[in-house]
């Protein structure tokens, strides 16, 4: 319920714009005390997701961030010290990571 939200945003959001070309990872691995998973895609990135959003005419501005909302909210009830953060890459592209301490 962490994970398949990500992927879906990263899919949806990040590869869509640019015609569904484009790579999406994951790697998950146990850190300094710590897992962490991590979501990368080379998509259109933050910034022009933002572009869309505003040029967005079919009224869809509610569902914008309702998914990694949730995360944080399942994250929170099942483990208060984790950590959701979401990063435009220089290169293009967005990573989603979930931290979530031992």
């Amino acid at each position: 319920m962490l994970i398949q939200p990500l992927i879906e945003n990263a899919l949806i959001h990040g590869l869509a714009p640019q015609g569904n070309q484009g790579k999406i990872t994951l790697h998950i691995k146990q850190q300094k005390q710590q897992l962490q998973i991590i979501v990368t895609d080379d998509g259109v990135g933050l910034d022009s997701r933002d572009k869309n959003k505003k040029s967005n005419k079919k009224g869809n501005e509610n569902n914008n961030g309702v998914a990694l909302k949730n995360i944080q909210a399942r994250l929170q009830l099942t483990h208060k010290n984790a950590s959701l953060s979401v990063l435009q890459k220089t290169q293009g592209g967005t990573d989603a990571t979930i931290t979530i301490p031992d």
